[in-house]
């Protein structure tokens, strides 16, 4: 008898991701993508940044800001089942 194909025990999730300014123009306003279960911000940055060459100088750099529920957040955030996720490029001004 053969047996049935089964998942990993640590399957991903499928999460969406919002952007904003240069990165909206580098990436697109907004994208869904795979991520593995237990990750960080820090991982989708990295995720991310591998996708999309565009966008990677950008996400990288330490001034641009993600946000998780509304509330500005760090890399070592855990991303939860149905978090949405937005980054923020760096903002200047004077």
């Amino acid at each position: 008898m053969a047996r049935a194909p089964h998942a990993p025990q640590s399957a991903g999730r499928r999460v969406k991701i919002g952007f904003y300014g240069r990165l909206a123009q580098a990436i697109g306003p907004k994208v869904e993508v795979d991520i593995p279960a237990h990750s960080r911000v820090g991982d989708v940055r990295r995720i991310l940044a591998e996708k999309f060459p565009g966008g990677a100088a950008t996400l990288a750099s330490g001034r641009s800001k993600a946000c998780v529920g509304g509330a500005i957040v760090g890399d070592e955030q855990m991303v939860s089942e149905g978090d949405e996720i937005e980054f923020l490029p760096p903002v200047s001004g004077g």
